[in-house]
């Protein structure tokens, strides 16, 4: 069975099937962030390949809010997983108007501390990490009931 619906020039199409899916992904996606909070955030990412050679994933962004403890992803999970290899070099900016965070990401054998990112301070970031489709996340942790406003990063992902 389909329920069908259209308006302004598309049409859209959902399976009844796929309703259950949906709601259990909404209530994962709701249970995943009860640790903290995201606003305004954007990213632009980009690749680059030479030839026979891995890619390299730039990416800059910007977050309004952040609170709690949460992951942004960096970059397209996807590109990790098909063309990166096991490991890479992050290579990174982080500055916050207001706030301190411990960040983190994913390494070859657990977390990797990347460093405390503060108020009105550049935290600059050389590690090795393991980002893949599963987890390409840099965490953020600015305790229980703190705060960051004013997030920006730029860095690249370069496999080793």
């Amino acid at each position: 069975m389909k329920i069908s619906g259209s308006g302004e020039g598309f049409t859209r199409t959902v399976s009844v099937r796929m309703v259950p899916t949906l709601l259990v992904c909404g209530l994962l996606l709701a249970a995943c962030e009860s640790g903290g909070g995201i606003s305004g955030s954007m990213q632009s990412c980009s690749t680059s390949r030479g030839f026979l050679e891995d890619t390299e994933v730039t990416c800059s962004g910007t977050v309004e809010t952040l609170s709690g403890s949460i992951g942004v992803e960096f970059g397209d999970g996807e590109v990790f997983e098909e063309n990166t290899g096991d490991t890479q070099r992050l290579r990174a900016t982080f500055t916050t108007e207001s706030g301190t965070a411990r960040l983190t990401a994913p390494g070859p054998e657990g977390a990797v501390e990347l460093g405390t990112l503060r108020a009105g301070r550049t935290l600059t970031v050389d590690k090795v990490v393991a980002f893949d489709d599963f987890d390409n996340s840099i965490g953020f942790d600015a305790g229980e009931g703190g705060r960051l406003e004013g997030i920006e990063y730029r860095g690249t992902a370069s496999p080793l």
